[in-house]
């Protein structure tokens, strides 16, 4: 599945996909990658895997299951100079 990491803490991550729904993943289930590109307000694209056998609260869009196995989704960026 594909999403963008909405907030980070110092336990955890939240991730949010196109259509509103969010993940919960604990940093145990993050890349290294993904957490070194954690920086207040940055977009950063992930993949991951739904684990529906637990849920870590609601929301408004419905329950908010764990992300596993979160790893950078590949973005080409393109710089101008």
């Amino acid at each position: 599945m594909r999403g963008i990491v909405k907030s980070f803490g110092s336990k955890a991550i939240s991730i949010q996909t196109g259509d509103k729904k969010q993940y919960y993943a604990p940093y145990c289930d993050v890349a290294d990658q993904v957490i070194k590109c954690l920086v207040p307000r940055l977009r950063v694209p992930v993949l991951f895997k739904v684990d529906t056998t637990r849920v870590a609260g609601v929301t408004s869009f419905g329950k908010r299951y764990y992300a596993t196995h979160v790893v950078l989704q590949d973005v080409v960026v393109e710089l101008t100079l």
